[in-house]
């Protein structure tokens, strides 16, 4: 099998507050990778997270195409001043997969939280989910043995 041709350049980006259209694109391309529900139709949520300080979201887009994104929620610390960074979601379009989208998106957010004064950035990943671990334990990130409990329908 030949490996996939090399992609145009990936440019990557957060999203604000003016990014109402490009956010709900994102998000869709996001809900089409994990084979959920598209993104509500309703402005005001989405106007009120991309307005939110603890939300952040990124962008992935390849000659103007959206094909991945991701999104993350700041977490102020409790005992001190510090924040950290929680990745909800990381999802690349299956066309573009394995062709360096996810890395650039990762990069972009460790160098936003680097601006930010953020230092730590952690994730949850399904044990099942051989692609994905490899994928972060290839680009650095340490693993950490926990156990994750829930109430409501992610349990």
């Amino acid at each position: 099998m030949l490996p996939p041709s090399p992609l145009p350049p990936c440019h990557t980006r957060r999203l604000g507050a003016g990014d109402l259209s490009l956010a709900r694109v994102t998000l869709n391309v996001m809900a089409k990778v994990f084979e959920t529900d598209a993104v509500d139709d309703r402005d005001a949520h989405l106007v009120d997270l991309l307005r939110s300080p603890y939300f952040w979201a990124f962008t992935a887009t390849i000659e103007g195409r959206v094909v991945g994104g991701l999104t993350a929620y700041l977490l102020p610390m409790a005992r001190t001043a510090a924040r950290e960074l929680f990745i909800y979601d990381l999802a690349v379009d299956a066309a573009f997969q394995r062709r360096g989208v996810a890395t650039g998106l990762m990069g972009a957010i460790r160098q936003a939280a680097e601006v930010e004064g953020i230092h730590d950035i952690f994730l949850v990943a399904e044990n099942e989910d051989a692609h994905a671990l490899a994928f972060y334990r290839a680009i650095g990130m340490t693993e950490t043995a926990t156990t994750t409990f829930a109430y409501g329908s992610t349990a």
